[in-house]
C-alpha cells in the first residue's frame, strides 16, 4: 500500500506531534511506502529511504511559534506530486 502523509511540523523540531510520525513512519515502512510531505529550508528537495520518501517542501519561519515553519508549495505541484505517487491513502497530519 501507498501512504501519503502531509503534516505541518517534522525534523528537525522536537515534538509530540513529530515524535508519533517518526513512530508510525517506521512501522508504516514495514509492510507500506510512505510519502511524507514535510515543510523544509530552501527550495523543494526529495529524500528517498527504505520504503520512504519525503518531500521537503519550501516553507518560511513561522513567526508567532519558533522552530515551525509554513509552506508554501502551489496546489497544482502538489497536485502533480501526488498523480506522480498515486498513493492508495491520504493523511493529514495537522489540526
Amino acid at each position: 500500500m501507498r501512504i501519503a502523509i502531509f503534516t505541518d511540523t517534522f525534523f528537525p523540531q522536537t515534538n509530540g506531534v513529530v515524535a508519533y510520525l517518526n513512530d508510525s513512519i517506521k512501522l508504516l515502512c514495514e509492510k507500506n511506502e510512505v510519502i511524507l510531505f514535510a515543510p523544509g529550508s530552501g527550495p523543494l528537495r526529495v529524500e528517498d529511504r527504505k520504503n520512504l520518501r519525503i518531500y521537503w517542501i519550501p516553507s518560511s519561519p513561522f513567526p508567532f511559534y519558533e522552530g515551525y515553519r509554513i509552506a508554501s508549495l502551489h496546489y497544482k505541484r502538489v497536485s502533480g506530486l501526488l498523480a506522480k505517487e498515486k498513493p492508495d491513502i491520504v493523511h493529514a497530519h495537522a489540526p
